[in-house]
């Protein structure tokens, strides 16, 4: 178990919403706010001179107020900053990593390439700004946060004035009106980045790509089990998951023709390079490929992974 010497700890941007939240009660505020009720219970008159009456309201509000002007400080955090300290001191502590993972995030990793792609092209098309975005893979510190941002204006975030977050929506429902208010979470990332590259400006990115084959094979299964597994006119459920159903295959041929003539191309480059990595282009975009010989040997099967860039 490794002593942690917390006063060099650095918060990370993603983590700062979680710190930054509700408000820290003073205990100088208590005390004014005792000394006024048991003013109020001994003299029966209020600060203006008013008689008043004591109630047990009021009398169990300074029963409160005298219970936390005698707790530790500590107990006095907002609920969510203290749970976020404590998973944060356990993660430090025993040198764990808490994985929280769900079908948003899995797509807005998997997807992010296509979305910087999607940004670049909505930047050149309608915007006239021609940047090539390349990923930032650094990670900053300035002794109290730390942050690895994803894109810049000048692909170096040492040296920036604006800079980018990507965010890929799930679908048209969970993707934002132009006006919307940006959520506080990455407000407060956004700041994080600001802080440590010195950039001016920083936006947060919303895009809507097509989702990924193995993604969308994991929600029509969600919706099978989730609907008890319907197989038959007769089960309940049959109509509204045969829906469902014919949405998502809807989405998988779309997705279906337009990759399947590249995974096709991607073999016979494959096959006549020798090379099973490379990349093509995919209606006017820019893709990588990987070609993989299943390892059975009694079922052979050539696999072929592609991803938009």
């Amino acid at each position: 178990m490794k002593k942690i010497n917390w006063d060099k700890y650095e918060f990370r941007c993603s983590q700062l919403h979680k710190i930054m939240t509700g408000t820290i009660p003073q205990k100088e505020n208590f005390i004014k706010d005792i000394q006024y009720l048991e003013f109020e219970r001994d003299r029966g008159i209020n600060k203006n001179g008013n008689k008043v009456k004591w109630t047990n309201t009021k009398q169990e509000k300074l029963k409160s107020l005298k219970t936390k002007q005698n707790n530790p400080w500590h107990e006095l955090l907002p609920q969510t900053m203290k749970t976020e300290l404590r998973k944060i001191h356990r993660m430090e502590k025993y040198n764990r990593t808490f994985t929280i993972t769900n079908k948003f995030m899995q797509k807005g990793i998997a997807q992010e390439e296509e979305g910087i792609t999607t940004l670049q092209t909505y930047r050149k098309d309608v915007l006239g700004i021609m940047t090539y975005f390349t990923k930032n893979t650094k990670r900053k510190h300035n002794g109290l946060i730390s942050g690895e941002s994803d894109l810049t204006d000048t692909n170096n975030f040492d040296d920036c004035k604006e800079g980018f977050d990507i965010k890929c929506s799930w679908e048209l429902d969970t993707f934002p009106y132009k006006n919307d208010p940006l959520d506080f979470n990455y407000e407060l990332q956004n700041q994080g980045y600001m802080w440590l590259s010195g950039a001016e400006k920083w936006t947060t990115c919303y895009v809507l790509v097509n989702i990924t084959e193995d993604l969308l094979h994991k929600e029509k299964m969600k919706w099978f089990y989730a609907m008890g597994s319907p197989m038959n006119e007769d089960d309940a459920n049959y109509e509204n998951y045969t829906k469902k159903a014919k949405e998502l295959a809807a989405i998988d041929a779309e997705i279906a023709a337009r990759m399947s003539p590249a995974k096709d191309r991607a073999k016979k480059i494959a096959a006549r390079t020798g090379r099973n990595e490379g990349k093509l282009k995919i209606d006017g975009e820019t893709a990588k490929f990987k070609v993989t010989l299943a390892q059975v040997k009694a079922h052979e099967r050539t696999s072929v992974r592609i991803d938009m860039i």
